[in-house]
């Protein structure tokens, strides 16, 4: 039997711009959320929520894989998630268009 996992306290590290969707006609910039959260394999799709205020949980991407990023002390591995603009479009495009 499996479990939900959740990970708190997990901090932005960087973002950056990721590649332009069309939804609709309309074209929406994406960003790409890099954070130290533990990610793990299979974990893609899981989303990766902030809170805005005390009682206001937002999802702002879905995992979607990990990074590699250099720095001076060596290289670091990151969580990534998708995000942005795109990210809220889409959600918006899913709930508008599922089926219930």
């Amino acid at each position: 039997m499996y479990a939900m996992h959740a990970e708190h306290g997990i901090s932005v590290r960087d973002d950056d711009d990721g590649d332009d969707i069309s939804l609709d006609s309309t074209t929406y910039d994406t960003t790409q959320v890099e954070s130290n959260a533990d990610d793990a394999s299979g974990a893609s799709g899981a989303p990766l929520f902030a809170w805005f205020g005390r009682d206001n949980p937002c999802a702002i991407g879905v995992h979607s894989g990990t990074q590699v990023d250099g720095t001076v002390w060596g290289d670091e591995i990151l969580s990534c998630a998708a995000g942005g603009d795109g990210f809220v479009a889409l959600v918006k495009w899913a709930r508008a268009n599922w089926d219930s």
